[in-house]
């Protein structure tokens, strides 16, 4: 008697969570899922639980009909629990906007992490809400009771990798006591004399961990990937050996360069697969969020704003960056200015050489 939503701010979740429940519940109970992508506003009602994004889910037209009368109805009304991912990522006109729209809830649950807000500033937003002013909403919203429940024992990120990113930006962030990843090794931090440098050996670790690792999958992100796809295309031309590693853009609304851009579907490769679909792929952190690699390749020189400069807007999107790893994490930069976040990182925390 349960009709639980879960809404998130990037499609690139949506299949994760499909996969996820159905890995818990088996195959028989898929036909209680709604996929955002197969979604149209009358189908909820013949469905459980629904996976859904805000862009797709309530804020475009379906999520508003209109019965034989005209009147106009939510589409998740009689929902019973709404789950919201990333929550932190949303503005409170937005995470309003998504309360408006059920009317029946027995439990509200936020699910986010401060040190991901990544996309305040970029398109001239209102400021997004943090973990702190969502626990006064559950409260706005009639929660009788308010659990906040800090990351724990978290089996995907590496300890090591944990370390190097709470010494890149503090031990309030603690992740070295919450992650116990498998494998141990130490991340790289890299310097290369040249950005063809950089891209010739990501090649080369890329085809060499493939051998290594049953689905191999790796990502390289960036800032915004125009410039890094068209570098690894010209690689690809001049170094044929390596065709067989395919390395796709995804699409978003930075990569355009149109901040009024929002692509419904999420993040595609240049070939219009789903970005999770593809083992080796150069991608931003935006649309990396939530995603997990067994390598993960950070160009930080893509990182750099004018003059040298790092907003804390940007050193977040670089922690994104930094925790897509389940494996290996490499930090190459050519520009000293790219150095400059890592520069009060203790030495053993990381090795400056393959």
């Amino acid at each position: 008697d349960r009709k639980p939503v879960i809404i998130t701010k990037q499609r690139s979740l949506v299949n994760t969570y499909l996969n996820e429940l159905t890995s818990i519940t088996g195959d028989a109970a898929r036909q209680y899922i709604v996929a955002a992508h197969t979604h149209w506003h009358q189908r909820w009602f013949a469905y459980n639980c629904a996976v859904n994004t805000y862009e797709r889910g309530i804020k475009t037209g379906w999520s508003v009909w209109k019965d034989e009368t005209r009147k106009r109805h939510y589409v998740y009304a009689d929902a019973t629990d709404l789950l919201i991912d990333e929550a932190q990522d949303f503005t409170q006109t937005e995470m309003n906007d998504i309360l408006s729209h059920f009317g029946n809830l027995k439990s509200v649950h936020f699910f986010g992490d401060d040190n991901q807000q990544i996309y305040e500033g970029f398109f001239g937003q209102t400021p997004q809400l943090s973990m702190n002013r969502l626990v006064e909403y559950a409260k706005q919203y009639g929660s009788k009771e308010v659990f906040e429940q800090k990351l724990y024992n978290n089996y995907r990120l590496p300890n090591p990798v944990a370390e190097f990113v709470d010494a890149v930006e503090g031990p309030e962030t603690g992740l070295g006591e919450q992650c116990f990843g498998k494998r141990t090794d130490i991340p790289r931090l890299l310097r290369f004399p040249s950005d063809a440098d950089v891209l010739s050996t990501i090649k080369k670790l890329v085809r060499l961990h493939k051998g290594q690792t049953s689905n191999y999958r790796a990502a390289v992100i960036c800032f915004t990937c125009s410039e890094c796809e068209s570098s690894f295309q010209t690689l690809s031309e001049e170094h044929k050996e390596d065709t067989d590693i395919v390395i796709a853009q995804t699409r978003g609304a930075l990569d355009r360069g149109n901040k009024n851009y929002q692509d419904p579907r999420g993040p595609k490769t240049i070939d219009g697969n789903e970005i999770s679909s593809v083992n080796e792929v150069v991608t931003t952190a935006f649309s990396s969020k939530g995603l997990q690699y067994d390598d993960v390749f950070v160009l930080v020189d893509d990182f750099i704003k004018e003059n040298g400069q790092w907003p804390i807007s940007v050193l977040n999107v670089l922690h994104v960056a930094l925790t897509r790893t389940q494996g290996g994490l490499f930090v190459c930069y050519v520009n000293d200015a790219a150095y400059r976040p890592f520069a009060d990182v203790p030495v053993n925390c990381y090795k400056t050489e393959l």
